[in-house]
């Protein structure tokens, strides 16, 4: 089976190998060298096994569609600092095309009861809580990089990974973390609906009241999400063990804004990858080079600023389209606090 459709391996420098990274970058190189400016596609069709089989497609259920996701959610579990990625293992993970409504939890009238020989058994009955609206949404980014870059060997390598997996975790975990309500365009933030609760310097005290606002049925995967910092302060209050509070692992980034912290179940949080990867390189391309992207002329004919040629300056161009959708199922299960200094 072509390496690309197994899971990840780990890396060397002591992270996982991402797949999709490894195949950009090996298709750019040979791009560079080949001494031709066409347009060239990378897409779902390079992501399957190879096998006498029928011929692979991303539509077709049971096919290369599942090995095109589970491509997707390997390549976000292998980004460093990515929260996101960091979540990956704990999330509830699907490949959906379209749209699919996703139903809440079941209110029980009763729970299940013990009972004699010969009686009847209890039958119980619900209500179905209002669940979420799963899709495919894509996540996008454009790097550059000169023809002497992509000779330059495996420097080049690391440092175009670097930029594609920041541009990358830096754009998801801004959304994720957020408190957005999500759009036609992109996912929902974990703290869409949810009301934080205030933030000590008693760390014993704030995570204490986090479990108990928690879900009485309690959470069935339960996630910490901190900055490294505010761990130190966990640590120094002794309740850290071996990389978890209270059974629970922690999810440590950067990206956490100091003085938050998060506990959600992550068994609620469903991931969806259900689109086609696409990744196209070429020189003969304009780019408006801006972190805020702009049409390359607007209606009026005005020309955004910062738009360069590709061909003109010598560069390899490399845009990264990944499917990727999230929502939680129950918003209950997402606890906040704010304002922590400890």
């Amino acid at each position: 089976m072509n390496v690309i459709a197994q899971r990840a391996r780990t890396a060397p420098r002591g992270h996982k190998a991402n797949p999709i990274t490894a195949l950009t970058l090996a298709s750019l190189r040979q791009f560079s060298k080949s001494g031709t400016g066409t347009v060239a596609r990378l897409d779902a069709s390079n992501i399957q096994a190879k096998a006498a089989q029928p011929p692979a497609d991303t539509g077709t259920s049971g096919w290369a569609a599942e090995l095109v996701a589970e491509s997707v959610f390997d390549f976000f579990e292998a980004v460093p600092t990515s929260v996101l990625g960091a979540l990956v293992p704990y999330a509830t993970r699907l490949n959906v095309q379209g749209e699919l409504k996703v139903p809440g939890h079941v209110t029980p009238s009763q729970a299940a009861a013990f009972i004699g020989e010969l009686l009847p058994v209890p039958t119980i009955s619900g209500t179905i809580g209002t669940g979420a609206t799963l899709r495919t949404d894509k996540l996008a980014t454009i790097v550059l990089a000169t023809r002497e870059l992509m000779d330059a060997g495996a420097g080049a390598d690391a440092m175009l990974e670097s930029l594609l997996n920041e541009a990358i975790a830096v754009g998801a975990d801004a959304v994720l973390l957020g408190s957005g309500a999500g759009s036609d365009t992109q996912p929902p933030g974990l703290g869409n609906g949810v009301v934080a609760l205030p933030g000590s310097a008693d760390a014993v005290a704030d995570l204490k009241s986090m479990m108990e606002a928690a879900p009485t049925a309690g959470m069935v995967r339960p996630v910490w999400l901190l900055h490294p910092s505010q761990v130190i302060g966990a640590t120094a209050a002794n309740i850290v063990d071996a990389g978890a509070i209270a059974g629970a692992p922690i999810v440590a980034s950067s990206h956490v804004v100091l003085g938050d912290v998060w506990l959600i179940d992550a068994a609620d949080l469903l991931m969806n990858a259900g689109g086609a990867v696409d990744f196209m390189r070429t020189e003969e391309a304009l780019v408006h080079a801006d972190d805020v992207p702009l049409a390359i002329a607007d209606e009026a004919g005005t020309l955004a600023g910062k738009v360069i040629s590709v061909y003109q300056q010598g560069l390899v161009a490399v845009r990264a389209v990944l499917p990727i959708h999230w929502s939680m199922r129950d918003i209950a299960r997402v606890v906040k606090l704010s304002g922590a200094t400890w």
